[in-house]
């Protein structure tokens, strides 16, 4: 190969692209970047793409998949909240206590939400959450959709709110107002610094990428009085405009 384009932007990533023996080497790496010989911000370039050219990704949605997700929000009260609680790594989860002291302020200012995520264990944060916040305007749609059917849930809400997943990654692009929880990863390392409001643990060591950091409270740092102040702001403003 002549070129090569490394996206991730991880350890692994790096030792592969310096072992390829690649001429052309396009990434980036926070502490490695020397493995690179061009930066990923060059990535549209070496593709012949004009920057004036490049746009926001967007995600299509089926139809089959808006008209299911709209009987699933179907009487549900407005303004709703996409809230996606989980994460890859246990250190990349806002903790259950913040999502209920958030959820609380949001229902108290007469929105609803949609819990998202996938997998058991996080099915059954959802459930926990759900008994203690002790509203009916909280619905749990854990591990219960497929993705597209997930995406398309996202892209009939108000707002979403998660932190570093999959899933904000695709809410944020079906044209959603998206605010992210930072702690153990910056919105810049991941493809993320494009959200509407970004809130960083106040850790000293944030964006460290450790998952196994000893250090709990890191996303928790976080308040969720804050969080509210911004989505309920964010969504005004759209309003207004």
């Amino acid at each position: 190969f002549d070129k090569l384009v490394c996206l991730q932007g991880t350890d692994r990533g790096a030792i592969l692209s310096l072992c390829s023996g690649i001429p052309v080497r396009i990434g980036n790496h926070r502490t490695a970047g020397f493995v690179y010989t061009h930066r990923v911000w060059d990535v549209a370039a070496f593709l012949g793409i004009e920057p004036e050219r490049c746009v926001k990704p967007w995600m299509y949605l089926p139809d089959e998949a808006i008209h299911k997700a709209r009987i699933l929000l179907e009487g549900t009260r407005r303004p709703v909240l996409f809230s996606i609680i989980g994460g890859s790594k246990k250190n990349k989860r806002w903790p259950e206590e913040s999502w209920i002291r958030l959820l609380r302020e949001m229902i108290s200012a007469g929105w609803s939400a949609v819990l998202a995520g996938h997998g058991e264990e996080e099915k059954k944060m959802g459930a926990r959450i759900v008994d203690m916040v002790g509203s009916a305007n909280v619905m749990n749609l854990v591990g219960d959709l497929e993705i597209l059917e997930t995406s398309a849930v996202a892209s009939l809400c108000d707002a979403v709110l998660g932190g570093d997943t999959g899933l904000l990654h695709i809410a944020n692009s079906v044209g959603v107002p998206s605010v992210g929880l930072f702690g153990p990863t910056l919105p810049e390392q991941v493809g993320l610094a494009g959200l509407d409001k970004c809130f960083i643990s106040s850790c000293k060591e944030a964006g460290c990428q450790r998952w196994n950091c000893p250090k709990k409270e890191c996303l928790g740092l976080i308040d969720p009085k804050r969080v509210s102040k911004a989505l309920l702001c964010l969504v005004s403003m759209r309003a207004d405009t």
